[in-house]
């Protein structure tokens, strides 16, 4: 029993090597056991197939080096073993924070059914792992007695205001969005020229699926648009939803002169007034909200009518309030009600753009000759 292993100078007897063979044994077990079962539990949890297989190479990789690494602790002495631990710790830190941050993912998508709400749940809770993990390997690398850290910290922020100038900027934008409360998500925006259905908030981005562009109406076109949050600073911003739920929208009717308009703007309102009670009241209850805040006044919420004399005939314009996602099938609805109701009437019909020879001599106020007599058919 003399074998011997060389360390240096000094010789470590048998018996010793074999309690740090032991120890380092009763660290690996215990980790890869511990992090095997929990990445175990994360894969079986996550539906997708692809996401499964990419958590699962993830978590085996890095029990393999959180457990080698706290294995080889035993092994080092000074300077090396500091090392050995801030190696040890930036790799279990990250690790431990995304298996937290996964488990709570998975937890929230069982059991949170509103779409919004879990969204923000799930990035609020990503956003703190990040921060959680970054402030971790400051401490461990940059935040040490041995390290000035004025001059990192100088450093560090010349560098990173030179390289990242964009991308601070988005990263203010993003701030005083969540400070301000310029929209949320499911929010109908426009942004500059961009109009859409707000997605996702981002650290640097805003993602919207796009509406208008080729397809009338404001409906929605199937793209995902993304914006950068620095807009913030540069472009305007107008919200359909934030403050009131409903908007004002206009439909035109076109009418010949010699129809009887009134009654065709009689129709048209009675049309317009049906179920729109509890909407006036919403709308008013919201503006004396809103008032309390900023100088908003609306006297007249009723639907109306303005008629106007046009090329082709009287327009008829109704403006009534409605929901801002509901803009397109509500003036359908109208427009179909409308339809079957002056294809009842006689004395009412739609104008359209036509050719018509007029004889003043004949057919003026002040004609005094009768219309010429059309000639008898054969």
């Amino acid at each position: 029993m003399a074998a011997v292993q060389m360390t240096g100078e000094s010789e470590v007897p048998m018996s010793d090597m074999l309690r740090e063979v032991l120890l380092s044994a009763a660290i690996f077990v215990p980790v890869a056991a511990a992090i095997g079962l929990l990445s175990l539990y994360v894969s079986r949890s996550t539906s997708a197939e692809g996401s499964r297989r990419f958590q699962r190479a993830v978590l085996l990789l890095a029990t393999l080096v959180v457990a080698g690494t706290a294995t080889a602790l035993p092994w080092v002495w000074g300077e090396a073993a500091a090392t050995l631990q801030r190696v040890l710790v930036s790799f279990a830190m990250p690790l431990t924070t995304y298996l937290v941050v996964l488990l709570a993912v998975n937890w929230i998508d069982l059991h949170i059914q509103d779409n919004a709400t879990r969204l923000k749940t799930r990035k609020a809770l990503i956003y703190i792992g990040i921060l959680v993990v970054f402030v971790a390997l400051l401490k461990v690398w940059v935040l040490r007695e041995e390290v000035n850290i004025t001059t990192v910290a100088g450093i560090m922020g010349a560098g990173i205001t030179l390289a990242l100038q964009q991308q601070i900027l988005c990263l203010a934008g993003w701030v005083v969005l969540i400070v301000h409360r310029y929209y949320d998500v499911g929010d109908r925006v426009q942004i500059g020229d961009v109009k859409g259905d707000v997605s996702d908030i981002g650290i640097f981005h805003t993602t919207l699926v796009e509406i208008g562009g080729w397809v009338s109406d404001e409906q929605s076109t199937g793209r995902l648009v993304t914006v950068p949050n620095s807009h913030i600073f540069s472009l305007a911003i107008y919200n359909y939803t934030r403050g009131f739920e409903y908007i004002w929208n206009e439909l035109p009717v076109l009418v010949t002169y010699e129809s009887d308009w009134h009654k065709a703007q009689q129709i048209i309102l009675d049309f317009a007034k049906e179920g729109v009670g509890e909407i006036q009241e919403k709308f008013r209850t919201q503006i004396k909200t809103m008032a309390q805040k900023r100088l908003i006044h609306f006297t007249h919420l009723d639907p109306i009518v303005y008629p106007k004399i046009a090329d082709c005939g009287v327009l008829l314009t109704l403006r009534y309030l409605c929901e801002p996602k509901r803009r397109r099938s509500s003036a359908a609805d109208l427009t179909a009600k409308i339809l079957d109701a002056f294809a009842k009437e006689t004395d009412i019909d739609f104008a359209y753009p036509t050719t018509r020879r007029y004889d003043e001599l004949f057919e003026g106020k002040r004609a005094t000759k009768p219309p010429p007599s059309k000639p008898p058919h054969d």
